[in-house]
């Protein structure tokens, strides 16, 4: 009788244990979540104000992507994905806010990481186009799907993947990215379409030559990390 009680104690004791991990992990889950979206939503709501305080200055947008995938790596390497760089060694500046644009490429970067699946590949390519810069973002991923693609910048947007919990997001990033663009006269658009990954394309206004400082330039950039 002690015996068949004693067997039985061991296996209600490890369900205990189990769901006590279980619980813990998702609050630290929740926790980070709440955190990336406090951060976040702070970001987007300072975008404007910074703006009017914050002169622009020449920035070498080859540098602050360096920055930005540096920023991302942990999580790329987590999730065994490599992220290529091609930058032009003549590429010119731009007049911005070299945190604000830090801030955009780090989503964009850590956006094509997560939604990459693990092993993928993510390529960052920089160009003069006219009188812009235009700088894309490839995943290798599954894609947008059509009924997503259409709100993807939209605050508080979240996709079925991220809604699901497959992927976390604030539903902020894109939404974030689009607003530090428009603000450095810019744009962004997305073309993504299933089994084909999405790529992502930011164009900035380049800096005339003129008003160029002569150390301000950057080197090129062709790497893989």
């Amino acid at each position: 009788m002690n015996s068949r009680l004693g067997s039985t104690a061991s296996p209600i004791s490890v369900v205990k244990i189990s769901s006590a991990a279980t619980a813990s992990s998702m609050r630290t889950c929740n926790s980070r979540r709440l955190s990336g979206l406090i951060e976040q939503a702070l970001a987007y709501a300072g975008i404007a104000a910074r703006r009017e305080t914050v002169p622009f200055c020449a920035v070498a947008l080859s540098r602050v992507i360096e920055e930005a995938v540096a920023a991302c790596r942990p999580l790329a390497e987590e999730n065994g994905a490599a992220i290529e760089r091609e930058f032009p060694a003549d590429l010119p500046n731009v007049s911005g806010d070299p945190s604000a644009l830090r801030t955009l490429f780090e989503n964009l970067v850590s956006n094509a990481v997560k939604y990459g699946g693990r092993g993928g590949v993510v390529a960052i390519r920089a160009r003069a186009k006219g009188s812009t810069i235009e700088v894309s973002v490839t995943d290798s991923g599954p894609g947008i799907s059509p009924g997503d693609l259409s709100h993807v910048f939209e605050p508080f947007y979240r996709g079925a993947d991220v809604a699901s919990g497959t992927i976390s997001g604030s539903g902020l990033g894109l939404s974030l990215v689009r607003r530090i663009a428009e603000t450095h006269g810019g744009s962004v658009e997305v073309e993504s379409s299933p089994e084909r990954g999405a790529i992502f394309r930011v164009t900035i206004p380049a800096m005339a030559p003129s008003l160029e400082p002569r150390d301000a330039s950057a080197p090129s950039a062709v790497g893989v990390s």
